[in-house]
């Protein structure tokens, strides 16, 4: 069994977790977004592992409000 982390160390972690993928989010997020036509929000964005292994994408997609 694995000794208690202390919050200093557990912070650091997930920061350093954080950074190493933050790069990648960006640009999931900006293919995501590039999939619909201007103007249209992509929302939800859900991943589900296949049986064949694959991965299939689901997600909302709705007009930008303007206010």
């Amino acid at each position: 069994m694995k000794s208690p982390v202390s919050k200093a160390t557990a912070e650091a972690r997930v920061m350093r977790k954080y950074s190493k993928l933050y790069v990648g989010l960006v640009e999931l997020v900006s293919s995501l977004q590039n999939m619909e036509p201007g103007a249209t929000l992509v929302d939800e964005a859900t991943f589900t592992k296949k049986k064949d292994g694959g991965v299939q994408l689901a997600y909302k997609a709705g007009a930008i409000s303007h206010q």
